[in-house]
Parts: C-alpha cells; sequence; structure tokens
C-alpha cells in the first residue's frame, strides 16, 4: 500500500513513465492520424517527457513542489507537436496542483492529476473530444472519484488507468477520422502508456518490452521486402491490397505443398517457411497491431534495413 507521494518518488513515476513510453514510442507513431497524419506523435511525447524527468533528477531541491514544477517548465521547452504541447500543459498543472507540498496523499494527487487534465484543456484554443484531452480529463475524474474513499495510491492509479483505456477505445467514436482508419488516437494511447508506466513500477514489471511486432518482424524480413518492393512499385496502396497479397501468396504455397508427392512433401522446407512466414504478417495486418499503409512501410523499411 503505497499512502503518500513525495519528490523522491514523483522522480521515480516520471522516469518509470518516460522508459514505458519510449519502449512503445513505434505503436503511437504508427497510430498518428489526427490533426496530422505524419507519424511522430510517440517521438513527440517522448521528447517531452525526457526532459520532463532529466530536469527533475538534476534538481538539488527534491521537496514536491519544486520537482513537479521543474518537470512542468523543463517540457514546455522541449514539447513538440501538438500532443508534445498538451502533454506539458498536463505537467504544468500537475506541478500547479502540487505547488507548496513536500509530500501528498491519494486525494491531492488525484487533485494534481485533475488540475494537469484541466489546465491541458485551458491550453488548447479549441478543445475536441475524442483526443488525448478527453482520455486524461476522463482517468483524472476517475482518480478524484477513487481517492475520495481510497487511501491506496496504487490502487487509485490502476483505477484511473483502467478508465484511461476504456475512453481510449471509445476515441473512434467521438472522432470520425479515427474510425475511417480504424486506430484509437495516437496522443489518448500515449497518455495510457505514461499512466501504465508508472503502474508498472509500482507493480514490479519490466519497463522495457520487445513488441510482438518487432519479434514477428524480425522473423519475416523476406515478406516485408516484398511488400515494401510493391508499396514503391506502386501496386499495394492500402491495407485490403497488402492483405489481398499475402493471402493469394499464403494460398498458391499451399497448393504447391499439396501437388507435391509424399516423398517430396517431407523436404518442402523453404514453401512451408513461405506459408509460416506471409500467416505471421498476415496476422499483424488483420490485428491492426499496424494501422494503415504508412505504418506497414515503415515497419518493412526497418526489416530489411
Amino acid at each position: 500500500m503505497i499512502k503518500h507521494c513525495n519528490g523522491r518518488r514523483l522522480i521515480k513515476a516520471l522516469s518509470a513513465s518516460n522508459d514505458w513510453l519510449s519502449s512503445k514510442m513505434e505503436v503511437v507513431n504508427n497510430l498518428n492520424v489526427f490533426p496530422v497524419p505524419d507519424g511522430d506523435t510517440g517521438f513527440n511525447m517522448s521528447l517531452t517527457l525526457k526532459a520532463a524527468v532529466e530536469t527533475a533528477k538534476e534538481l538539488k531541491d527534491r521537496d514536491l513542489s519544486s520537482i513537479a514544477k521543474g518537470a512542468g517548465e523543463s517540457s514546455i521547452m522541449a514539447s513538440r507537436g501538438c500532443s508534445g504541447v498538451i502533454l506539458s500543459q498536463f505537467l504544468v498543472g500537475l506541478a500547479k496542483g502540487l505547488e507548496g507540498k513536500r509530500r501528498v496523499e491519494a486525494l491531492g494527487l488525484a487533485q494534481a492529476l485533475f488540475k494537469g487534465a484541466e489546465n491541458a484543456y485551458q491550453g488548447v484554443r479549441e478543445p475536441i473530444e475524442g483526443t488525448i484531452l478527453t482520455v486524461a480529463q476522463e482517468s483524472a475524474k476517475k482518480a478524484l472519484e477513487i481517492a475520495r474513499e481510497e487511501r491506496d495510491i496504487a490502487q487509485v492509479l490502476r483505477e484511473a488507468h483502467k478508465k484511461a483505456q476504456e475512453v481510449l477505445e471509445k476515441t473512434p467514436e467521438m472522432l470520425p477520422v479515427l474510425k475511417d482508419a480504424g486506430v484509437v488516437d495516437a496522443g489518448g494511447a500515449g497518455f495510457v502508456y505514461i499512466l501504465e508506466g508508472a503502474l508498472r513500477l509500482i507493480e514490479g514489471k519490466p519497463l522495457e518490452e520487445v513488441s510482438k511486432i518487432e519479434v514477428t518482424v524480425a522473423k519475416t524480413v523476406n515478406a516485408w521486402r516484398s511488400i515494401l518492393v510493391g508499396i514503391r512499385g506502386g501496386e499495394l496502396r492500402d491495407i485490403k491490397e497488402v492483405e489481398t497479397i499475402a493471402s493469394k501468396t499464403i494460398q498458391a504455397a499451399k497448393k504447391r505443398l499439396s501437388c507435391l508427392p509424399l516423398q517430396k512433401f517431407k523436404s518442402a522446407t523453404g514453401t512451408r517457411r513461405v506459408v509460416g512466414t506471409w500467416e505471421k504478417v498476415l496476422g499483424i495486418i488483420q490485428k491492426r497491431e499496424l494501422s494503415n499503409i504508412k505504418a506497414i512501410r515503415n515497419t518493412a523499411r526497418k526489416a530489411v534495413a
């Protein structure tokens, strides 16, 4: 049970959030379709949070208020892109909520989280629902609700994280451009990972993780090379076309296997490898772990590099 948060614990939480967000940077980048589909939301948010963490660690004054203020101010200077700026405003608001305090209990921390979400909203001229703003605000509201009766900061954070995930999954219903692309909001996903990083620290879980996509890609280089050639040549222009070529390749390879004499079937390792490789690639795409043709192209480039 964690009954209070002080400056030292805030530094650890911010650092854990930064580590976890950094490990998920490409996942967040690949979700980026709003407001500009430039695939850098994860990078921008990581850059912003990293600056906050570095400043917090360097401060000589380790009381909670000073750490939060230093982190917020440095994040503003380092912020890039819409989500980076919004995240910096959240951190500044968090600092306002912790101003003058050496330590806070669960309710005080929840109030600071709410202040952070409120400040982020106020920092945007025309707030749009279905973005990081919505995810941050609803999770902060949940934290405040739980903290009125719950004294364990860990439990308050669990409930806030759970709420953030629930709201994130609903963002496509709030923002048509997300629904059309079949993705959730990138900034909102980044915020969920920030909460998740702090929670993983509390629960003793690792803060670095090789994604399933990266593991699969490493084993399926030849398929990605073919996809990249198709994209560059203009034959593959969207996810459906990539799915189609993957399915046709699998079917053709299976047909070749079915036509082989029994004595040769056992030695048809290469053909079976083709089937396995393309099935893995198709699985990634159908699960929408790669959400658009740009994400597929970027993954293919990394695979063959």
